[in-house]
């Protein structure tokens, strides 16, 4: 009988210690986040780019020196795409460490 208590208290928990978040490392974050698709449009606008962004396919987001985010994005030719940049508010209100590869 005390087995079986001990199972099904412990069993829960250790599945539970499975899935603790993995501080640092990038999360899966919402494809469908208005606010970043926004700070995407501007972070192209501003680098003058010729690419304009049809849908997001991915989004993550990692604690840095700030929030990181990671935007995997197909533009208006069907390529796929790839941008990330670092929010950090109290330097600037401004992306920073912006990097952008479309192929």
């Amino acid at each position: 009988m005390f087995l079986k208590i001990f199972a099904v208290l412990v069993v829960p928990c250790i599945a539970l210690a499975d899935r603790e978040p993995c501080l640092g490392c990038p999360e899966d974050h919402d494809a469908n986040d208005h606010e970043v698709h926004t700070k995407l449009s501007s972070i192209l606008a501003a680098a003058n780019s010729p690419h304009q962004v049809k849908k997001i396919t991915n989004i993550k987001k990692q604690v840095v020196a700030g929030m990181k985010f990671i935007v995997t994005f197909e533009n208006q030719e069907g390529k796929e795409c790839n941008a990330s940049w670092v929010e950090q508010p109290w330097v600037s209100k401004d992306p920073q460490y912006v990097e952008f590869n479309c192929p």
